[in-house]
């Protein structure tokens, strides 16, 4: 048996399929096992296996088979347990514990803090926010127990609604969070919303916590399409100013261009200035600025595209990684089924986007900041600034996905003519909410080819 999680019975809510999606996000397998003794003596002795259980349904297992499954979590399993807590009721923790606690009988909350338990992602530590939920709190904790997320109550002060103890080489998380029964928001979706937050937090840090080793630290990425390009000799010194300013704001910062393979003549001190920093090239298209769906002969386009950038390359010293960004963002089936035959890593597109600009509600492709489309091909996604909001990144920073900015060089006042009084021109702080989280949550600058290597190298490792 490889499986490396697993639910046992079938609970009510829509938290098995938010741990399931968390741990899927890992790569990590699922199976689901009945209460049964036959099935849960079929449980392996695999230190970072995941089992996850409702408190109604863990309280209902024979007392043999509850020691089975403390055998397992003492030799390095994590037990998840959610649902099926009553208010008013105690509970005990045997046999991972000797101790219990009471459930509080109030359950309307106005507010949560996370603490900064080392199980969390290191860009939640102290985060706080005022909302009105539904939460049930632990009364009466041993000191032993390390809290994960405190909930308050109208009046009142904070208690335990998430959190762990310690048994063996493993952990029990219990999470008294509630949440409606039936919801159709993405994960990302709802760790965006504070009032949401608390209710789906606890699957992810479980289902973050399953597996035998620990998901990488987010990562971030801001690129420029368009650039560099042919006759563009009057924006040198922009660009030192705005590489000054985003260096000034996070340094070391990396930034990737997008590049079409036309191009074959910018100026040269255009190229210069940016080898003075850290930065990247990226295609741009297979050859032409143009929406790829029109092209008749896609192989051919890339065919003369290779010997351009191949001439670029030689020309001006610098190496295009193997990843697409398609003009207009239009490719076809047919353009990506060539880009993984050809040797190309990853595409970056934008999701679907909602009129606001707020992606959450863009469906499944939106969950995900990186899709796995191949076992050696990612799709990253990337989004505008003006939806990159810090409920945002933080959700995205919290489900360790890399958060890739985009513009284009009229966002950043890198036009090839400036316009007049600079009307419409962008601004050099253009990326400044994007580098100050980053900076205040110590993300890790990347290239895109980086982050798409770590999704790669992270899913094989773990499947």
């Amino acid at each position: 048996m490889n499986e490396k999680c697993w639910l046992i019975g079938s609970p009510d809510g829509p938290w098995p399929s938010h741990l399931e999606r968390a741990a899927s996000a890992r790569g990590l397998r699922w199976s689901r096992s009945a209460p049964s003794s036959s099935a849960l003596s079929n449980l392996p002795a695999n230190r970072g296996i995941g089992i996850a259980v409702a408190a109604d349904q863990l309280a209902a297992i024979a007392s043999a088979d509850k020691l089975r499954i403390a055998e397992r979590v003492a030799e390095g399993a994590v037990l998840y347990v959610k649902g099926g807590f009553k208010p008013g009721e105690s509970y005990s923790m045997a046999p991972f514990a000797n101790s219990c606690f009471t459930v509080a009988d109030t359950n309307r909350s106005v507010g949560w803090r996370v603490t900064d338990h080392r199980s969390l992602p290191r860009v939640l530590a102290q985060e706080t926010a005022i909302a009105d939920f539904e939460s049930l709190r632990a009364e009466g904790t041993p000191e032993s127990v390390e809290p994960i997320l405190l909930a308050r109550p109208p009046g009142g002060r904070e208690r335990p609604a998430i959190f762990t103890i310690g048994c063996g080489a493993g952990s029990v998380i219990y999470d008294l969070t509630t949440e409606e029964t039936r919801s159709s928001t993405s994960l990302l979706g709802r760790l965006e919303d504070p009032a949401t937050f608390a209710g789906t937090i606890g699957s992810v840090v479980a289902g973050f916590a399953f597996g035998p080793t620990a998901p990488p630290e987010p990562s971030f990425n801001l690129v420029i399409d368009d650039r560099p390009a042919n006759l563009d000799y009057l924006s040198t010194a922009r660009l030192r100013a705005l590489m000054r300013h985003l260096n000034d704001r996070f340094l070391g910062i990396h930034v990737d261009f997008g590049w079409t393979p036309d191009q074959l003549r910018p100026s040269r001190r255009y190229i210069e200035v940016l080898k003075e920093y850290q930065c990247g090239f990226v295609w741009h298209g297979l050859l032409h600025h143009v929406d790829h769906r029109t092209i008749a002969d896609p192989d051919s386009a890339l065919g003369l595209g290779r010997h351009l950038v191949q001439t670029i390359c030689q020309r001006y010293q610098v190496r295009f990684q193997p990843v697409m960004i398609f003009p207009f963002e239009r490719d076809t089936p047919a353009t990506v089924a060539l880009l993984k035959r050809t040797g190309f890593l990853a595409m970056a597109e934008t999701p679907p986007l909602a009129p606001d600009g707020n992606g959450a509600t863009g469906g499944a492709t939106v969950e995900l900041a990186a899709d796995r489309a191949d076992d050696n091909f990612m799709i990253l996604k990337r989004y505008p600034v003006a939806a990159l909001t810090r409920s945002r990144m933080l959700a995205l920073a919290t489900l360790r996905l890399p958060i890739i900015a985009a513009a284009h060089p009229r966002d950043v006042s890198l036009r090839r003519l400036p316009l007049p009084r600079g009307d419409g021109d962008g601004s050099f702080s253009h990326f400044d909410q994007v580098l100050g989280f980053a900076a205040e949550k110590q993300l890790r600058p990347a290239s895109l080819e980086r982050i798409a290597q770590e999704a790669l190298t992270t899913r094989s490792l773990e499947t």
